[in-house]
């Protein structure tokens, strides 16, 4: 079980279900899903890459699923997610999205998030900094993105952010990804450069800020 809680493959495995490609797949993973619920962190991390409101829309076209053994999975995964869903915190589906390795644009990644909990972010040794640091290394464009941005929020609110981040490599890894391929990462490793060196960092007209991607 341990082999499958993993962000992008759980995340892959969210968006097949999204796209209804197979009843046959879906019902499968599912199943899956199924023997996964309460195993460690899976509940929140299926919540986190919106697996509830895709089940919620699969409920109401219940009359549309002519596969018994599917409509009692998703009635079974909503039933046991929905105190998930309720129970989190933004700051602890922030935590959760931190262990899944795998980060997506979305609410708790703007200027309102890193102003409330910027002061969180020291708990136990910056671990959650840490593992944002260590997310600059990911395969994962997205990923490296949303941590290029995290990161440089954090540092326009934190007080120690920049000794903070030089102490454990960050600034030296943001600044290599200014020549990442992807177009995404080099923009947000750019910026977070930015906000890492200069005291009260504003975004210029031509700084590509991605903190309206929560949107997405």
């Amino acid at each position: 079980k341990i082999l499958l809680l993993n962000g992008q493959l759980i995340d892959k495995l969210v968006k097949f279900i999204k796209e209804k490609k197979s009843t046959k797949i879906t019902r499968i993973t599912l199943a899956l899903f199924e023997n996964l619920i309460n195993f460690e962190n899976f509940n929140e991390m299926v919540v986190l890459f919106g697996l509830f409101p895709i089940l919620e829309n699969m409920e109401s076209e219940e009359q549309k699923l002519d596969d018994d053994e599917l409509k009692s999975s998703v009635k079974n995964l909503l039933n046991n997610l929905e105190k998930s869903v309720k129970i989190l915190s933004s700051f602890e589906r922030y935590e959760q999205e931190i262990k899944t390795n795998k980060l997506l644009w979305g609410p708790t990644h703007n200027e309102s998030f890193w102003k409330k909990y910027c002061n969180k972010l020291e708990d136990d040794n910056y671990k959650l900094i840490r593992n944002l640091i260590n997310l600059l290394d990911s395969n994962d464009p997205e990923t490296v993105a949303v941590a290029c941005y995290d990161i440089g929020e954090w540092s326009r609110f934190y007080p120690d952010a920049k000794s903070v981040i030089e102490k454990l490599n960050g600034k030296y890894k943001l600044m290599k990804l200014i020549d990442h391929y992807d177009n995404d990462v080099k923009q947000n490793a750019l910026n977070s450069v930015q906000k890492v060196l200069v005291k009260n960092y504003k975004l210029t007209d031509t700084g590509n800020d991605n903190k309206d991607k929560q949107d997405k």
